[in-house]
C-alpha cells in the first residue's frame, strides 16, 4: 500500500507542477478503513469538490487484492485495463470497483489517466462573474487571468470561449 500512496502522490505532484495547479487542488484523503480518497478541491471554497477515486487492499482470504473505486462515468472515458476483474454493486449506483490480483503497470498509467482526466475537466461548482481583467479580456477575445486554473471559475471566460464579448 505504501508503494501505491507514493505512486499516487507522485502523480499529484507532476499533475500539480505539470498543469500549474495550486498545491491544495488535488487532495489524497487517508480514511479510517484504510483506504485512500483522490479528490479535487473547489478553487473557491476550499471544500471537497469531485471524487475522482478510491483504493485499497483488500485481503478477503489469504490472497490479498488491490481494489480500485471509480465513478461510472468514467468507464466510457478511459480505457480500462486488460488485468482488472470488473465488479459493481447494486447498492452502489454511482461507482465501478475494480480488483486487481496483482500489482502491473497498466495500473499506475490507470490511476494517471483517471486523476488526469478529472482535472482537465474539471468545472467548479462555485463561479463569480468576471474579474478585473474583463475589458483587457475582450480587447483580447479570451481569458488573461495568470491563474489558468482560479479562471475555470470564471463566467465571462465561458462567454468569451463562445464568442460572446460585451465590453
Amino acid at each position: 500500500m505504501e508503494m501505491l500512496n507514493q505512486i499516487t502522490e507522485n502523480i499529484i505532484h507532476e499533475l500539480n507542477v505539470s498543469l500549474e495547479l495550486p498545491e491544495d487542488f488535488i487532495s489524497l484523503e487517508h480514511n479510517k478503513n484504510g483506504s485512500k480518497t483522490v479528490w479535487l478541491i473547489e478553487p473557491l471554497t476550499k471544500t471537497k469538490s469531485k471524487f475522482v477515486m478510491s483504493y485499497s487492499i483488500k485481503s478477503p482470504t489469504k490472497k490479498s487484492y488491490f481494489c480500485l473505486e471509480v465513478p461510472n462515468a468514467l468507464i466510457d472515458k478511459i480505457s480500462i485495463p486488460e488485468t482488472a476483474e470488473i465488479k459493481t454493486i447494486k447498492s452502489n449506483t454511482i461507482h465501478t470497483f475494480l480488483n486487481f490480483r496483482s500489482w502491473n503497470a497498466e495500473i499506475e498509467k490507470f490511476i494517471e489517466d483517471t486523476i488526469t482526466y478529472y482535472v482537465e475537466n474539471f468545472k467548479p461548482s462555485v463561479k463569480f462573474g468576471c474579474c478585473h481583467r474583463y475589458k483587457e479580456c475582450s480587447d483580447a477575445k479570451k481569458c488573461l487571468h495568470p491563474d489558468k486554473f482560479y479562471a475555470r471559475a470564471c463566467y465571462y471566460k465561458e462567454n468569451l470561449e463562445n464568442g460572446k464579448i460585451f465590453y
